[in-house]
């Protein structure tokens, strides 16, 4: 189980929570990590390639994973190997390894990995053991002052954005006040993105523990965490005052002479705190542009227990001025969860879902259920004048199976399919070996119907396929963002890698008088001699967008009278045509990027025979007074006038004249 809902635990178990930053370190948290390496062709919006990620070193547990932009470049490698041309490479964060750190035990740490063939290429980031800055000595941690041993350095694991920092955090960390005080107030580490160690940052650190629990005694800070685009760390704490919970804020700027030194916190005083105890706010935190008429980003944090339902809290800094030194948040707005104990606000990941610049967001609440479903998404798409408000309509997305978790983990994959709406990914990790849903975003909003199911592959080993998710990121430098998938169980990272989407544009040009033909005359310039009308025209294809490839081959498929639908027979054939089915015409072409490829196809138009049949019951009507022949003639005479049918013919094959009926049959050509 991911976490621990008795409130009388003292420590949260956050259990390697879910999504990790997408940008551009991509990370994701599992328990341990195997590295497998190798290609396999999976359908993602068009298509994706899985990269599993195998053994690095025996027994070695790992978890979390990112993309570096400039830190680590891949070096030529033998040709047996493959390297995928990455910006950068992989963060792998690890609650229970062995940390570099000295008399430490499973401590957690953290990784760096390239993407490549080889299974030994990942190495340990220095965190703990340098808390004096980044030039001390490698130091042991002070056995009278903290513990370090099960801290679960690695359960959260956020990146800024290109060039920007990393945290990582240990949410269990335990100081000692004394040789008899255990307080679990929980660490985090800002890396630079070179990954150099940055600062340690305790927001728990000087605070009230007088009252223990009451007060700050069991933070557990760094539960959640988000690093923002305007050098802001947000550490979802949710343990102060009996669990009411509350986020911290720190600036991490470089300048660290001019930078805002406030550390400024959502409050958790009795009737200050926006929540009630027990109500865990601060177990996910995200940031983003929710409200239009804000210059600067507001932040979000889920509050899972709040109200029994789970609540979702939007904040700003004191006052929304960002050089306003008051300490304390400013409550925006709120959502409320729907229904008892669904753990409303678990997992939260912003994106513009509706591509119209205004940050909306996605909200886990993975132990909903109902008769048939097991987890719900609940997706808020902002308003483009107020923002967010309370009893915001929303979309909801359940999942498919009672107890799989669905919305256990969520990301952010970004714009997948080049239509300027972002896409989600949507965890569910207990739903057979466990499943990851993709699900579109457009200008009305989220696709209620995901794109695409990515299941584990039974056999393979991938249990609770979908625990974690990363993404938003394009890590093999093709333009399109990829997706990690972590399989806790199964001590494993998974890479699905998006293939480029290319869209194709399709026309026709006229030839021989396409506009205009004569079904009287029969032949056309391509085919003179040929007693059926014919015609002549060119099908060309493009592609509509850059792409990197600078071939692609096509299968190209060309119909006539598609409305037919069942019919069997066409009146069209085509010189090229399919043997069986002459109005058909496929065959492969080859086209290149910025060059349309056209085909010149020749039509022929078959001559067509109708067989109408006309029945008379009724009296004996002697057939030289019959008004009904003279009426069925006048029609056929109709038929074959100019204007109607220029080239028609008609002849009567059959007539009865019997005492009871009358029965003509005739056939009409044209």
């Amino acid at each position: 189980m991911r976490s621990t809902w008795n409130r009388g635990y003292p420590l949260l178990n956050r259990g390697l929570p879910a999504p990790i930053s997408a940008i551009p370190w991509l990370c994701i948290r599992v328990s341990s990590m195997r590295v497998l390496r190798g290609d396999l062709a999976v359908l993602v919006v068009v298509a994706v390639v899985l990269v599993v990620l195998e053994v690095l070193e025996a027994g070695v547990p790992l978890v979390a994973v990112a993309v570096l932009e400039e830190a680590f470049r891949q070096e030529p490698r033998a040709e047996e190997e493959v390297t995928y041309p990455l910006i950068g490479g992989l963060l792998v964060g690890a609650p229970l390894g062995q940390n570099l750190q000295p008399s430490t035990n499973k401590s957690g740490a953290l990784f760096k990995c390239p993407i490549t063939t080889r299974r030994n290429d990942c190495k340990q980031v220095v965190t703990d053991g340098k808390r004096a800055g980044p030039h001390s000595e490698y130091f042991p941690p002070n056995s009278e002052e903290e513990m370090k041993d099960g801290q679960w350095l690695g359960v959260t694991v956020r990146s800024a954005g290109p060039a920007g920092k990393v945290m990582v955090c240990a949410h269990r960390y335990v100081v000692k006040s004394d040789p008899n005080s255990r307080w679990g107030q929980g660490l985090c580490y800002t890396l630079k993105q070179d990954l150099a160690w940055d600062q340690a940052w305790q927001p728990c650190q000087g605070e009230s523990m007088y009252k223990a629990h009451e007060e700050y005694g069991y933070c557990q800070a760094g539960t959640s965490g988000f690093v923002t685009r305007d050098d802001l760390v947000l550490i979802g704490t949710p343990g102060p005052y009996t669990w009411r919970g509350t986020v911290f804020a720190h600036n991490i700027s470089d300048d660290y002479f001019d930078r805002d030194k406030t550390k400024y916190l959502i409050p958790v005083e009795e009737g200050k705190s926006p929540v009630e105890k027990y109500s865990y706010l601060g177990f996910s935190v995200s940031s983003g542009k929710f409200f239009p008429g804000k210059n600067a980003e507001t932040y979000v944090a889920g509050a899972p227990r709040s109200q029994t339902t789970g609540e979702v809290i939007f904040f700003e800094r004191g006052g929304g001025s960002t050089s306003q030194t008051e300490p304390q948040m400013r409550i925006l707005s709120r959502l409320l969860g729907e229904t008892f104990a669904s753990g409303f606000g678990y997992e939260l990941t912003a994106a513009d879902i509706n591509g119209d610049g205004v940050t909306d967001l996605a909200v886990g609440a993975p132990f909903y259920f109902d008769r048939d479903s097991g987890g719900a998404v609940y997706v808020y798409i902002s308003d483009p004048k107020t923002g967010f408000r309370e009893n915001h309509p929303f979309t909801k997305l359940k999942g498919r199976k009672k107890e799989s978790r669905f919305g256990f983990a969520l990301t952010n994959l970004g714009d997948l399919n080049k239509d300027g709406c972002q896409e989600i990914a949507v965890g569910a990790p207990y739903e057979d070996e466990g499943v990851v849903y993709i699900y579109l975003g457009s200008r009305h909003g989220i696709s209620t119907s995901p794109s695409q199911v990515i299941r584990s592959v039974r056999g393979a080993y991938m249990r609770t396929f979908g625990y974690s998710l990363s993404g938003g990121i394009d890590i093999d430098g093709n333009d399109y963002p990829d997706l990690l998938v972590g399989c806790y169980s199964s001590d494993m990272v998974i890479g699905i890698r998006s293939r480029p989407i290319t869209h194709i544009e399709t026309r026709i040009e006229a030839m021989d008088g396409l506009e205009n033909i004569d079904p009287t005359k029969p032949g056309c310039q391509k085919d003179l001699e040929s007693k059926d009308v014919c015609f002549s025209f060119k099908a060309c294809v493009r592609m509509a967008d850059s792409h990197r490839e600078a071939q692609m081959s096509l299968l190209y498929h060309l119909e006539a009278e598609t409305h037919l639908e069942r019919n069997k027979f066409s009146r069209v054939r085509f010189s090229d045509g399919i043997t069986e089915r002459p109005h058909i015409v496929e065959r492969r072409i080859t086209i290149s990027a910025f060059k349309e490829h056209c085909s010149q196809e020749t039509a022929y138009l078959k001559p067509k025979h109708f067989t109408l049949t006309s029945t008379y019951l009724g009296h004996s009507i002697p057939s030289n007074t019959s008004q009904d022949v003279l009426d069925v003639f006048r029609f056929l005479r109709m038929l074959t006038v100019p204007g109607v049918f220029p080239n028609g013919s008609a002849h009567v094959v059959y007539a009865e004249n019997q005492d009871s009926y009358m029965q003509i049959v005739f056939t009409f050509e044209v």
